[in-house]
């Protein structure tokens, strides 16, 4: 049988269970892109009964983990007693065979009580940054050694390069991207997001430094981010709590998954020299519970992602414009992925037979040619 042949018994054939009309081409299938259809109070009544519970619990444990003032152990100290970091500019060329970089302090920088700002110094690197390479003008970030200048060497010693003014400029950039793309959507998944950082900074990582339990932090962590991200970002709507409620359980299997796992694979979380000696600042931390907590923070982003990668963030990719419809669809996109939050969507339907499209990619879908039937 030929394939023109072929292409018009399968017309016939789909003509026939009334999936597709004789005006419409065999490689499309025509449906609907407007506006989903409003869910109804049962729906609704259903959403809300299952996530006010989960709402409510989440509360709960951020209360009952909720850590002492009094038990957060202060701040590790990242130099010894007499020690300073400070900034500096490098100035002129390496001198490998010493293992000296040339460099400047910056204004205002004291050590041992003076002001040492603007003084040329030489800064003590380690091989492989040496082989790396130093620029003139790279901003570094150097530990000065009280008394290391009695035994004849330099008391500054590179510890890192400085970042602060690059990663700053990529933040506001990206900021300005999603704002100009998603607009006012864009502007509510950075408040999102910004709640999202204020609750690993003030809950997520104080309990875990006061020895609460691991797992019920995670739950209480994501379950928590989950909620503020996507209804900030995307309202309150019934798509946004089918996400929500879809990426809970998600959590959920994450979680037991992880805590299995990291037992049963015996994952202590002693791979480093910090690893090591920081139970002596922090003795209630638990560094396996550490890693339980970030594969379930992991998992939380990854099902955030998968979710978006699935369907298209919005039902307004409606009968427009091609490059309208696109660039509706992208300021959804936009917003999702700024949270890295999942965006609901529903199936749309065919005008014939009242039947969902099942494309995962309804906006790149060859379907819609039909409308030029």
């Amino acid at each position: 049988m030929t394939a023109p042949t072929s292409r018009r018994a399968a017309r016939a054939h789909a003509r026939g269970r009334g999936l597709v009309q004789s005006r419409v081409p065999l490689h499309a299938h025509a449906h609907a892109h407007g506006p989903a259809e409003p869910a109804t109070p049962r729906v609704r009544l259903t959403l809300t009964a299952l996530l006010v519970p989960l709402l409510l619990a989440t509360l709960a444990g951020l209360v009952a983990l909720w850590p002492a003032a009094d038990d957060v152990p202060d701040r590790i100290p990242v130099a010894a007693e007499g020690s300073a970091v400070l900034r500096a500019t490098v100035t002129g060329p390496v001198d490998e065979a010493a293992s000296a970089v040339p460099a400047r302090l910056d204004d205002g920088s004291r050590a041992e009580g003076r002001d040492v700002g603007g003084e040329e110094i030489t800064v003590q690197a380690p091989p492989e940054y040496l082989a790396y390479g130093f620029e003139q003008g790279d901003r570094l970030r150097v530990l000065h050694i009280a008394g290391a200048e009695a035994g004849g060497g330099t008391p500054y010693v590179f510890l890192d390069f400085e970042r602060g003014l690059p990663i700053g400029i990529l933040a506001v950039a990206y900021a300005l991207v999603v704002l100009a793309v998603a607009r006012w959507r864009g502007l509510a998944a950075l408040a999102g997001l910004a709640g999202a950082f204020a609750v690993i900074a003030w809950f997520t990582l104080p309990a875990l430094l006061t020895g609460e339990n691991a797992l019920g932090v995670a739950l209480v962590t994501s379950s928590l981010v989950m909620f503020v991200v996507l209804y900030v970002a995307h309202g309150f709507t019934a798509r946004t709590s089918v996400a929500l409620l879809g990426t809970l359980i998600g959590l959920a299997l994450t979680a037991l998954l992880g805590w299995w796992g990291s037992g049963a694979a015996n994952i202590t979380g002693l791979t480093s020299e910090e690893s090591l000696w920081i139970p002596q600042y922090a003795p209630s931390l638990d560094i396996q519970g550490v890693v339980l907590c970030g594969i379930v923070l992991a998992g939380m982003g990854v099902l955030n992602d998968v979710t978006i990668t699935q369907r298209p963030p919005s039902g307004s990719c409606g009968p427009s414009p091609r490059s309208r419809r696109a660039w509706s669809c992208s300021r959804g996109r936009c917003a999702s992925g700024a949270t890295t939050s999942p965006r609901p969507s529903t199936p749309s339907r065919s005008p014939t037979s009242g039947r969902p499209c099942r494309c995962s990619w309804r906006s790149t879908c060859p379907t819609r040619t039909s409308r030029r039937a």
